[in-house]
């Protein structure tokens, strides 16, 4: 009988990552940013509620609602799904100065919204969520599935049981 022994050798050190560590993965600007507009948005409110501070073109509740919704929410939103797309594609998701230009893009829909000019907010906050579905549709357009090309809208209605799913793209 002879012994035979399972040969175990050190894996090889991989290298350091290139670039800033916090433009390496989609979801760590997008959820720094967002947590730090949390946490500040509701100080810059009440001085806008006091008169400290300039009033913005949306007053009160509608600017709450409308930083949740264009400030909070699609910055979480978004993180999530440039990280979770990699994922989903096996494709690369932007990263970097690419990364690093979106996450400045949706900062930069932040300020002209607390300030009384609306179309400067209206505009940089169009262009935010079409920056970000180009970004996504890069990786994954070539992997087109029913995962990747189904709105969730579509999806939700199809899964209701009332209608028949024709939007997915299962019959490829």
């Amino acid at each position: 009988m002879t012994n035979t022994f399972l040969r175990i050798e050190e894996p090889a050190r991989a290298a350091a990552p290139k670039g800033f560590a916090l433009f390496a993965l989609g979801f760590r600007p997008f959820y720094l940013l967002a947590s730090i507009f949390a946490a500040s948005s509701i100080g810059l409110w009440a001085l806008q509620f006091t008169g400290v501070l300039q009033a913005a073109y949306l007053r009160g509740p509608l600017w709450h609602a409308h930083e949740m919704i264009f400030g909070f929410a699609l910055a979480v939103i978004v993180g999530f799904l440039l990280t979770a797309g990699r994922n989903w594609s096996n494709r690369p998701t932007p990263t970097g100065w690419k990364l690093a230009a979106l996450a400045g893009l949706w900062v930069a829909g932040r300020v002209p919204c607390s300030r009384p000019r609306g179309w400067a907010a209206a505009l940089v906050n169009a262009a935010f969520p079409l920056a970000a579905a180009v970004a996504l549709a890069i990786p994954f357009w070539p992997r087109r599935t029913a995962a990747t090309t189904s709105s969730p809208a579509c999806w939700c209605c199809c899964r209701s049981r009332r209608w028949p799913c024709t939007c997915s793209s299962s019959a490829r």
